[in-house]
């Protein structure tokens, strides 16, 4: 959640900072604008000195959009490291690279506006790492019936890093210091760099990694998640992937989405949804600030607020649909993929009816920030539908399906961008309003397109090629590697045996019964000796669960790692002694 809250804050800080950065263009025709809205004239010879770059619309659109360049091109890549090497490295480079870039933004721009398009997709470039491995995080960490919980709460984090940084940002432009909007970026670089220490020292990728997790949480989480096991050895199928129509669905249902939403067959059903939704998603964020400033001339210090209201109300919506579709899922009589349609039609085609609104209602500017706020509080709707689709037909593969979707989605962060600006600077005869109009119409155009292919293409249905059917290994991976270093003494401390003996077994003292379902589950040797092993491990159930579920982790906080070590020799000694006598009463 704080994951994206960082990554939010760099993504939009610009959105906010080009209206100061930037000298607007005057114009001849009076009802260009709804000017003097506030009772203050507007007077474009008499702007602030720190307005220092003459800009046109298209390349404002093109710096705005760099970031998804960048962004875009690195989804499946930043999918396919996570499944290959984990999430936690991946997330912290993916945060960790932008904060330095972006600090030196101010610098790079004073010599030409093209650096600092090239600091833009650097930042994107690393940023789009970090989704895709949050998403696979999600599979390993949460449980199926908490995964839409989980999806909402990381989305709604990065919203609320929005709602921060948007109104932070239009104070720092007037009031901040270093000049005012550079200001900007040497405090969202610093935040990250804060943010960095406790996320290197307290994350994991998994919680078989997680020493200080407790044994029923660490248990609960492996009765109820799906193995990712496969991860490291399963070849990702991607002629199935690209030939599934959900895939499709999802990519066009969230471009033409992201589109409006930066202005203010299975794989096809992500791909298109994704895609149709990003498209809108992306006109709104990155244009809207530049819509009130040229079209009402509204405060900086007015225009950060206004753009925090849409991030804080979508992120109302992305913490609140992802529960609310799980609770109808289990209460309705309606199939999952039914419920996911639903949601995401309220995310798509509620934010297309709010933003062809917008024109109707002319220099009205109570009622276009409520159109705009409402088109994004809809747009929430996506971790219902969309969002969650993905681990439900592809869970062996979230993180290399996600990047994919993700992908064709993100690069409608610089395609809307870029169309909004060739649109603004054609035909300059003709009003900007009705440029402006011109662009709303284009989003919510979009918007219903990824409702109709999501409806029509979409399932939740697991798909053939996402099943394993590769046989799980009934000794964890932490354990493997504590047993292959020959060097290494084994404790008998009781998360470690009880995450081995109980996942997929019940609790029982017929040490017979549980040896003969863990060979039938497990009919492959991870070691030559595997079984002598099991057999050992096993004999020892009954002492570890009468004296650890007592001393074990009392004894860890109270004299530390080291001694208990040898307090876990000690009761090696004494499990041996069972097992032998154990032996002499069978014969």
């Amino acid at each position: 959640m704080t994951a994206c809250s960082l990554l939010y804050t760099l993504r939009v800080n610009l959105n906010v900072a080009i209206v100061e950065m930037v000298r607007p263009k005057n114009s001849s025709h009076p009802q260009d604008w709804c000017y003097n809205y506030n009772g203050d004239d507007y007077k474009f010879d008499n702007l602030p000195s720190h307005r220092d770059y003459d800009w046109s619309e298209s390349t404002q659109g093109i710096i705005l959009g760099a970031y998804f360049y960048g962004f875009t091109a690195t989804q499946i890549v930043g999918g396919l490291l996570t499944d290959r090497w984990g999430a936690k490295w991946v997330c912290s480079l993916g945060l960790a690279v932008p904060a330095l870039v972006n600090a030196v933004s101010p610098f790079a721009v004073d010599r030409d506006y093209s650096w600092l398009i090239v600091i833009r997709v650097i930042i994107g470039a690393f940023h789009g790492l970090v989704h895709s491995s949050l998403f696979s995080m999600y599979a390993k960490w949460f449980p199926t019936q908490e995964r839409t919980i989980a999806i909402a709460a990381t989305q709604f984090g990065g919203n609320i890093g929005a709602v921060f940084m948007s109104p932070m940002a239009g104070y720092l432009a007037k009031h901040g210091y270093a000049g005012g909007w550079p200001s900007i970026f040497y405090t969202s670089s610093l935040i990250h760099i804060i943010w960095l220490i406790p996320w290197l020292l307290f994350a994991y990728d998994s919680p078989a990694d997680d020493k200080g997790i407790s044994p029923d949480e660490h248990l609960y989480i492996l009765q109820n998640t799906v193995s990712q096991t496969a991860k490291s050895s399963a070849p990702i199928p991607w002629k199935s992937i690209l030939t599934c129509r959900t895939v499709y669905a999802s990519i066009l249902a969230k471009t033409s989405g992201s589109f409006g939403y930066y202005v203010v067959v299975t794989i096809y059903a992500s791909i298109l949804a994704k895609t149709s939704g990003s498209f809108g998603y992306y006109v709104v964020v990155t244009s809207v600030p530049s819509y009130f400033d040229t079209i009402f001339s509204v405060k900086i210090t007015d225009n950060g607020l206004y753009t925090a209201l849409m991030y804080l109300f979508i992120g109302i919506t992305l913490l609140s649909a992802g529960p609310l579709s799980t609770f109808v899922i289990a209460k309705s009589k309606f199939t999952r993929t039914r419920i996911r349609k639903l949601f995401q039609m309220t995310a798509l085609v509620g934010p297309a009816i709010c933003l062809a609104l917008v024109p109707a209602v002319g220099c009205d500017l109570v009622s276009v920030v409520i159109l705009i706020v409402l088109s994004m509080c809809l747009y929430g709707f996506i971790t219902g539908g969309e969002y969650p689709i993905i681990p439900e037909y592809a869970p062996e593969f979230t993180g290399t399906v996600f990047g994919l979707t993700n992908t064709l989605a993100s690069a409608m962060g610089f395609l809307g961008p870029i169309i909004v600006g060739q649109i603004r600077d054609t035909n300059n005869n003709t009003q900007s309003r009705k440029k402006w109009d011109l662009v709303f119409y284009v989003t919510a155009a979009f918007y219903l397109l990824g409702a109709v292919c999501f409806e029509i293409l979409a399932s939740a249905q697991r798909q053939p090629w996402a099943t394993i059917t590769e046989q799980i290994p009934v000794i964890p991976d932490y354990i493997n590697k504590i047993m292959v270093n020959s060097n290494s003494t084994i404790t008998l401390s009781m998360p470690l045996f009880r995450s081995l003996i109980e996942p997929n077994f019940t609790k029982t003292d017929n040490l017979t019964t549980i040896y003969n379902n863990i060979i039938s589950l497990h009919s492959s040797t991870l070691f030559d000796d595997e079984n002598g092993r099991i057999g050992f491990l096993l004999s020892t159930k009954a002492f570890i669960q009468m004296v650890c579920n007592f001393f074990v982790s009392p004894l860890i906080n109270r004299i530390g790692y080291e001694k208990t070590q040898i307090f876990g020799s000690f009761v090696l000694l004494l499990s041996s002694l069972r097992e032998l006598f154990t032996i002499i009463a069978y014969f």
